[in-house]
């Protein structure tokens, strides 16, 4: 009876560990193969370590209500917030929007009433909803629309310069300080107290304002 040589066809060393390797790559795809998906899963794995590192220390995002509250500049603003109950609306980290936010040096200017009614509707003229619009995004003549109903700002820039028109008051607003980070927020200081027109008709007008309330009753405005 012959002798069955059983590994006569059998490959070379090299030859058989390379025909190995692919059978084990054919039979276990997913212990052997997918190398590129490696550094991903690594990525994903240090950026959800260095988050949860950050807000074990206390190393989150400030909201706007917390930007109002440290910063220098803005201590009437913030005091008119929490007069109004505003302030709650921006305490959430959530919060999406942009609010042109007159320094303590203009609202010292402010000679109109300060019940809370019409400061109520006097803040949120200074608020646009839903974006953050930082000053390299804004474009000259920019119509932006107020959390106040039917009332509306105007962008004036040149370069990075802006200013801010409002309805009832001729005398733009300098943006003095921009493009303060607020979580998904943005916050940017101006010099001016924002009036719109039908503010003007109803007697609440600022210190530059008074002056010209002739030319600001001729701006669109929405009865409130």
């Amino acid at each position: 009876m012959p002798t069955i040589a059983f590994f006569a066809t059998s490959p070379t060393p090299s030859t058989g560990s390379r025909g190995c390797m692919q059978h084990k790559q054919a039979a276990l795809p997913g212990l052997v193969r997918r190398p590129d998906k490696m550094p991903r899963a690594f990525t994903l794995l240090l950026v959800a370590v260095f988050l949860a590192a950050a807000g074990a220390n206390g190393q989150s995002c400030r909201t706007v209500g917390v930007i109002t509250q440290i910063n220098t500049q803005l201590s009437s603003f913030a005091a008119a917030l929490q007069k109004t109950g505003l302030a709650s609306q921006f305490d959430s980290a959530s919060y999406v929007g942009t609010i042109f936010a007159p320094s303590d040096a203009a609202f010292s200017a402010y000679t109109g009433p300060q019940d809370t009614e019409s400061l109520t509707r006097l803040l949120k003229y200074h608020v646009v909803p839903d974006k953050a619009w930082y000053i390299p995004s804004l474009t000259n003549g920019q119509v932006l629309e107020t959390l106040l109903p039917g009332q509306t700002l105007r962008i004036d820039k040149t370069g990075y310069n802006a200013q801010v028109i409002a309805s009832g008051e001729p005398t733009p607003a300098n943006v003095v300080t921009s493009d303060v980070i607020a979580c998904l927020a943005v916050v940017e200081i101006i010099d001016e107290v924002l009036i719109p027109a039908s503010l003007v008709r109803a007697g609440i007008c600022s210190l530059a304002c008074s002056h010209n309330q002739g030319a600001a009753d001729q701006g669109a405005a929405t009865p409130m």
